[in-house]
Order: C-alpha cells, then sequence, then structure tokens
C-alpha cells in the first residue's frame, strides 16, 4: 500500500476546519432576498392601492359630476317648464282676452219710462161762453173758460158754443217737447151739481147739454188724429206716439139728446207721455 502524502501549496496554509463566517453570508443573502421580495409586493400592493384609490376618486369625482349635472339639467328642465308654464299662462291670458274681447255683450236695453199725466195750458180758444154770474139752485156764480178744460176739475168746463160747436178749437202749449202716449176728453159736461130743472136735485150735468161726438188733435209737426167717442159721462182716450209741444182741439161734430140744452161744454181734455 502506498501511502500518499498529501503536501500543502508552498507558502500556503493547509486548509482547516470551516468558518463560521461563510454561513452567516448565506444567511444574509437570504434575508436580503427575502427582503427584496417582500419589498417588491409591498410596493405593488400600494401600487394597486394608489391605483384603486385613484379609480375610487375618479368614481367619486364623477359621481358628484354626474350628481351636479344631474342637478343642473333639474334646474334647467324645471326652469324651463316654468318658462312654458308661463309662456302657456301667458297665451291663455292672451288667448282669454282675445275671446274676451270677441264676445259680443248683448245690448242692454232700457226700458222707456212710463207715461205720466202731462198738463198743457190752454193759450187760446176759439170760443168762450160768458159765464153766468148766479145760478138757480146755489146762488153762486159759475165760469166756462177755455183754462177750465186742463184744470183737473169736472165740475167746471169749458163753453165751447151756445149751440152746436162743430168747428171750435182750443189751443194749448206744453211747457216743453212732450212724447205724448195718450190724448183724450169727457165728451161733454160731466159736472155732479143741483140743477134747476131737475128740481135742483144733485145730477151728473152730461144728459143736459151736447155731447161731443168726433174731435181731431193736430200737432206741432202738422200731424194729426181723429178721436170718436161713445156717449158716456167719463174720460175717453186713444193711444198716440207723436212729440210735440203744441196741441189744437178742433171739435169735428156734436149731437143734442132730446130735451138737453141746445149748449156744447167740455168738462176736461187729458194727455199722457214722457217730458
Amino acid at each position: 500500500m502506498t501511502e500518499i502524502f498529501t503536501q500543502p501549496p508552498a507558502g500556503g496554509a493547509a486548509p482547516g476546519p470551516s468558518q463560521p463566517g461563510g454561513s452567516t453570508d448565506k444567511k444574509l443573502t437570504i434575508l436580503i432576498g427575502f427582503s427584496v421580495v417582500f419589498l417588491i409586493a409591498a410596493l405593488g400592493t400600494l401600487g394597486w392601492v394608489v391605483l384603486a384609490g385613484g379609480d375610487d376618486g375618479k368614481r367619486v369625482e364623477t359621481a358628484q359630476r354626474n350628481e351636479a349635472d344631474s342637478e343642473r339639467d333639474a334646474a334647467t328642465k324645471s326652469a324651463d317648464e316654468q318658462s312654458s308654464n308661463d309662456e302657456a299662462s301667458g297665451d291663455d291670458s292672451e288667448e282669454a282676452a282675445s275671446e274676451e274681447a270677441d264676445v259680443t255683450l248683448p245690448k242692454t236695453t232700457v226700458p222707456p219710462p212710463d207715461p205720466v199725466e202731462v198738463t198743457p195750458q190752454v193759450t187760446n180758444v176759439s170760443f168762450e161762453r160768458p159765464a153766468a154770474p148766479s145760478i138757480v139752485c146755489t146762488g153762486e156764480p159759475l165760469a166756462y173758460s177755455g183754462a177750465q178744460l186742463v184744470d183737473g176739475d169736472e165740475n167746471y168746463g169749458w163753453g165751447a158754443s151756445m149751440g152746436d160747436a162743430a168747428g171750435a178749437t182750443a189751443d194749448m202749449r206744453f211747457v216743453g217737447p212732450v212724447k205724448l202716449a195718450t190724448v183724450g176728453l169727457t165728451p161733454g159736461y160731466t159736472r155732479l151739481a143741483p140743477r134747476s130743472n131737475a128740481g135742483c136735485q144733485t145730477v151728473v150735468a152730461f144728459p143736459y147739454n151736447r155731447f161731443v161726438q168726433s174731435v181731431r188733435w193736430t200737432f206741432d209737426d202738422g200731424s194729426s188724429v181723429e178721436q170718436s167717442f161713445e156717449q158716456r159721462a167719463e174720460l175717453q182716450t186713444m193711444p198716440v206716439d207723436v212729440t210735440t209741444t203744441t196741441v189744437r182741439l178742433t171739435i169735428l161734430s156734436t149731437t143734442r139728446p132730446g130735451s138737453a140744452d141746445n149748449e156744447t161744454v167740455i168738462s176736461e181734455a187729458a194727455f199722457t207721455g214722457t217730458p
């Protein structure tokens, strides 16, 4: 058997047992490796968080912006709707005003006033019977003036004639123009008083005098109407429609009842109208 002797290299020391320093370096290397891996993982996580946070921020910002846009759109829509409503209201108002303007209101017809009694003054008569100084039954005087034709008292009248009064006239004037509705007269003497040819009994004088059968009423525009009477001791009227200031009464015919006095007396003439 050959013995081999190993010689250490020249000038070098012979190898000895391993030193603890080599193991430490290896651990350090492993630790550094783990640290690097951890650092990389941490950086990756941080980056993801940053990116995710950025996305969340963007989403929040986007949501806020969308909400602001929605509010702005809602405000704009509300304003538009209000404007539309105002315009519609304005249009409706204008349309209503136009419709009101187009509506023709019915004309209000004011009814004419009711006719009232109107009394003229007698300005002239063609004849006037003289007054009686004293009547038999009472001893009182009795006049027959033309003014008594419109004095409102049937116990006095106008003595138009001492016989047939046909053709006799009486002119009358109102204080101003009157729209006449009726004209009329008592066609004879309607005095109620004691009478000598009735034994001084109180009687109506109508059957004791001439009775007026017809007259003509003439107005200031030249128009005229004729009126006929029944033999009744009362005021008899007829309708007319004329505006006048003057009226002329013309007796057209009379008649004498049997045993009556031959004289014509008219107690009253009467008119209604609107002054």
